[in-house]
């Protein structure tokens, strides 16, 4: 039988996802505190923060009028409608911080606005004020938190039977980390009547806060700042980020992502870092325009999602890459030797491969009986190149000219081993086993192609028109817009590209590769972004954003293995750029794995 739950009941299972140890209630409460613009904030925790935990700052204060609906659920300043979801700036959204830990604990506040005579005490019990009376205090407010889970018994014993130290320890990372983000606030962390183990000045840097912390003495290094955004999109969501941090030091894996100034996890990201600076403290702070975040997707809004998130994770590879090649660290303090080899390297000519492994290297191989299967295609594949000489797009095919050598040299000698589910393409090089990101390299030759073969494309018909409006329309674009722009630009776009749109149907594409057609689900957001995304009055703008737009495209269809492949092989295709490096990761080795299977 199904019944409606109590509202008790209801409130006290949902504090218990938002309020889920005594490090997120700090975590809430320190979030608040920043909001409320306070410079200076002082912590104190009793018994790992579970019998006491009081935070106190020097913000704005809560003003009286305010104090009833202060642990209200869903009531709160800083959110009027579900749409300013999309430009929130402040950490606090839901209302529900608050609200949860008075249903979970017994909680006192003490209040004061700069321009009132006194400050307010209330107490709140389930959500509800009980008490609320005048008291001296200074301008600022204290949350005080006693007796965290007195009602939820079974997480409260399996805390106390646990270590109130390593609560501690949590509550104190906690504060270490907006210490970091936040120099310009004050922080000051202990436990009650025991010496500080964190205080923080208010003027001092990031760099040296992280230095005070004795989590890095040495080899802190900076990443960026620095900044990418796709200035030839009109797009609202085109990509734009700004990255920036410090790596090195101590070997403690210390972590710390911010996005958009929240304290956040993320695992891709993290990954990455590890796989330059394995185990290294790290800083890392991300600024995207806040409607490409969503951050309501985790009750204790410890996870983001980013909109452009393939696009972060290479803008960073790319930065700690850089960072790798010009900082390089010693085996004991960063990435060894071997692993910093690029792409393309050889490995050391004196070593005999036939010694690493147990059988006789001179014994068949297993592509004498199955040709084909894991061999290289032979590289018969030529394009009609473009005889253009303007220069907007001789300037744009002197850019693709200039590949990644390492990158290139590995290419050309791969053998492709086979694919996984999520379009990675997996190959061997030399003596690596390397993946590589199919998508993002698809989408750079087809683009690359584009522009080798400007205005000498041949035709691909469309069996079935496709209607301009009704692109426009799906994606959320103004239909009569889309119809005048690509009505206006058809000569050129069939002249140079042979996309043909007639009568306002798109019924020609270009046959960029043989064999090879775009994905149908992809041809609405093709003819969309030409519509609106093209800065159709600059040239080489023009041309380079076009070209963009097909390799987006042509890169969700088609066979990767067999035809898209054999032409990323291909010198006379593709070049690929240093930017494809964070696309490009080598797995393991022949060498590595001879050393963990020489054991068995």
């Amino acid at each position: 039988m199904i019944v409606r739950l109590e509202e008790e009941v209801v409130n006290r299972i949902a504090a218990g996802e938002v309020v889920q140890r005594p490090a997120n209630a700090l975590k809430e409460m320190l979030e608040n505190a920043i909001d409320a613009g306070a410079s200076q904030i002082r912590i104190s925790a009793e018994d790992g923060g579970l019998k006491m935990l009081r935070i106190c700052d020097n913000g704005c204060g809560i003003g009286e009028e305010d104090l009833p609906l202060l642990c209200e659920r869903f009531a709160t300043s800083k959110l009027r409608k579900y749409e300013d979801l999309r430009e929130i700036g402040t950490f606090g959204f839901r209302g529900e911080a608050l609200a949860s830990i008075s249903h979970v604990a017994r909680l006192t506040v003490v209040s004061r606005r700069a321009v009132d005579g006194y400050a307010r005490r209330a107490t709140y019990k389930d959500g509800k004020m009980v008490t609320c009376s005048p008291c001296a205090g200074e301008p600022g407010t204290t949350l005080t938190v006693e007796d965290l889970f007195y009602n939820t018994k079974t997480r409260r014993r399996a805390f106390l039977r646990g270590s109130q130290t390593e609560q501690y320890g949590l509550l104190l990372k906690v504060a270490s980390a907006y210490a970091v983000h936040y120099p310009a606030v004050g922080f000051v962390c202990g436990k009650r009547g025991a010496t500080e183990d964190l205080n923080t000045m208010k003027t001092s840097s990031t760099e040296e806060t992280l230095r005070a912390l004795k989590k890095t003495k040495k080899n802190l290094v900076q990443i960026g700042p620095t900044t990418e955004r796709d200035d030839d999109d009109l797009d609202e969501d085109r990509f734009e980020c700004e990255l920036g941090g410090y790596v090195g030091g101590a070997e403690d894996g210390w972590f710390l992502l911010f996005v958009n100034d929240r304290l956040v996890d993320n695992a891709a990201i993290k990954r990455a870092v590890d796989e330059f600076f394995p185990r290294k403290t790290c800083y890392l702070r991300i600024e995207v325009p806040k409607r490409h975040v969503d951050v309501n997707v985790h009750p204790t809004k410890k996870e983001v999602q980013l909109l452009h998130e393939s696009r972060v994770l290479a803008l960073l590879r790319r930065e700690l890459h850089k960072l790798q090649e010009e900082r390089p660290m010693s085996e004991e303090e960063g990435v060894s030797e071997k692993r910093r080899r690029r792409p393309g390297d050889l490995e050391d000519s004196s070593r005999r491969d036939d010694k690493m492994v147990r059988t006789d290297a001179r014994d068949q191989k297993i592509d004498i009986f199955l040709p084909g299967a894991f061999a290289g295609v032979k590289d018969t594949l030529r394009i009609d190149e473009t005889l253009c000489g303007y220069d907007s797009v001789r300037e744009l095919l002197a850019e693709i000219e200039a590949e990644d050598e390492g990158l290139a040299r590995s290419l050309r000698r791969s053998v492709l081993v086979g694919a996984d589910d999520d379009d990675w393409l997996l190959f061997q090089t030399n003596l690596d086993l390397v993946a590589l990101d199919a998508l993002r390299f698809a989408e750079e030759l087809f683009y690359q192609l584009a522009l080798r073969r400007f205005g000498r494309t041949p035709a691909l018909e469309l069996e079935d028109p496709v209607s301009v409006a009704d692109c426009a329309a799906s994606l959320g674009r103004d239909p009569e817009t889309a119809r005048e722009v690509l009505a206006a630009n058809a000569p050129m776009l069939e002249d140079y590209f042979n996309i043909r749109i007639e009568n306002h149907f798109l019924t020609q594409l270009p046959e960029l590769l043989p064999n090879h057609e775009p994905a149908a689900r992809a041809i609405p957001r093709l003819v969309a972004d030409l519509a609106t995304s093209v800065d159709y009055v600059r040239e080489k703008p023009c041309f380079r954003a076009i070209a963009r737009l097909l390799g987006a495209c042509y890169a969700t269809g088609g066979d990767r293995a067999h035809v898209i492949f054999p032409a990323l092989k291909s010198p006379h295709l593709f070049h690929p750029p240093a930017a494809l490096l964070p696309y490009f990761q080598t797995l393991t080795s022949l060498a590595r794995l001879y050393k963990i299977f020489e054991r068995c």
